[in-house]
């Protein structure tokens, strides 16, 4: 029986090349690349992935990519420094390419799914995938040597006075994954520990205040005095966690050292209630940057216009902003790219799949 066709959007990617079955992750810095990431997140979390032949290339077309690729899934987007993004995708099966056309803010492929044992890798493939491979360990490496001069120098500091209570077996493989290797119980007052989202780990630092309420002695304030380096393996503190990001012990300290706690206590911690009043958030592809002016296009009694807005934190896996200004619950807002995208051009609503071409 023939497949049929599907439509995805895609990713060229440089010197590398992703299986079915294989999870990995990659950097992302084209604005084309980052758009595709914004389509398929939108729409069903795919992505076709495809190995440029000649990585020096900055936009190749379907001569300079080969003809095999494969479907992706993506599992994890983390939003990095420098307008990059971390992805991290698993391969669900493998694919030709038919059209690759780059009219749209992305690339937008046409492509059929094969049958693994009807489909042999091409032998410049292969040799894209060995590499990836030989720069991975070479990565894990430098890493792990660096963690063993560290570890070398037998020093560990604490942020708090206290007495020792618990040291953990270093070479048990128990002391992973943001666990404690020591823990120090201190009579200086009290503390609050939890976890925090690595979305937020730019305004969640050291000296951030909470918003605590024990159900036992009421509301209070703690600040922040440390944040772990290392995620944790899963996050049991209760909230409305997400699951596809990772999460960061914190410890914050109790500012009123008058305040009779019970130790062990369970305690709401609420840090978003201090962000502005009255926000919104919105999928970040429909927001435009121009001069460092942040702006969208909405309609205006059918007349399309340009709406510098306000925006905060990224969310939702990097893929939606707080909007803190400038737009209200009631406005509808066009997808900014595209040549008929102006100001004063009319406006039709339309659904999101219908808008990507799905």
């Amino acid at each position: 029986m023939t497949n049929q066709n599907i439509v995805l959007p895609a990713i060229a990617l440089r010197g590398t090349t992703i299986l079915p079955g294989m999870i990995v992750h990659f950097d992302v810095s084209r604005e084309r690349s980052v758009k595709a990431i914004e389509a398929a997140m939108l729409h069903d979390q795919k992505i076709f992935l495809v190995t440029q032949i000649d990585p020096e290339v900055e936009s190749p077309d379907l001569a300079g990519v080969y003809h095999v690729g494969t479907i992706a899934y993506i599992k994890q987007v983390v939003k990095l420094p420098q307008n990059l993004l971390r992805v991290l995708v698993e391969g669900t099966g493998r694919a030709t390419l038919v059209k690759f056309e780059q009219e749209f803010p992305f690339i937008r492929s046409e492509i059929t799914p094969v049958d693994e044992e009807e489909m042999q890798m091409p032998e410049p493939v292969m040799e894209a995938m060995h590499r990836s491979l030989k720069l991975d360990l070479q990565e894990s490496d430098i890493k792990i040597s660096q963690l063993e001069k560290k570890a070398n120098k037998k020093l560990i500091t604490a942020k708090l006075d206290g007495t020792v209570t618990y040291v953990g077996d270093s070479g048990s493989g128990e002391t992973t994954d943001g666990k404690a290797l020591i823990k120090i119980k201190s009579s200086d007052g009290f503390y609050v520990v939890g976890s925090v989202s690595e979305l937020m780990l730019d305004d969640f630092k050291e000296g951030t205040k909470l918003n605590c309420t024990s159900y036992t002695s009421g509301s209070f304030e703690a600040d922040v005095m440390d944040v772990s380096e290392y995620p944790v393996t899963g996050n049991s503190f209760y909230g409305s966690s997400n699951p596809n990001v990772s999460y960061y012990a914190f410890t914050a300290v109790v500012s009123d050292k008058t305040l009779q706690l019970e130790d062990q206590d369970w305690v709401t911690v609420n840090y978003e209630a201090s962000a502005a009043e009255n926000i919104m958030v919105i999928q970040k592809a429909f927001v435009r940057n121009d001069n460092n002016k942040n702006y969208v296009y909405k309609d205006d009694n059918g007349i399309l216009k340009k709406q510098e807005i306000s925006v905060g934190a990224a969310v939702d896996s990097g893929y939606s902003v707080i909007v803190k200004g400038g737009l209200s619950e009631d406005d509808l807002i066009a997808f900014p790219y595209g040549k008929d995208v102006k100001e004063g051009a009319k406006t039709k609503e339309v659904t999101l799949d219908q808008m990507y071409g799905y």
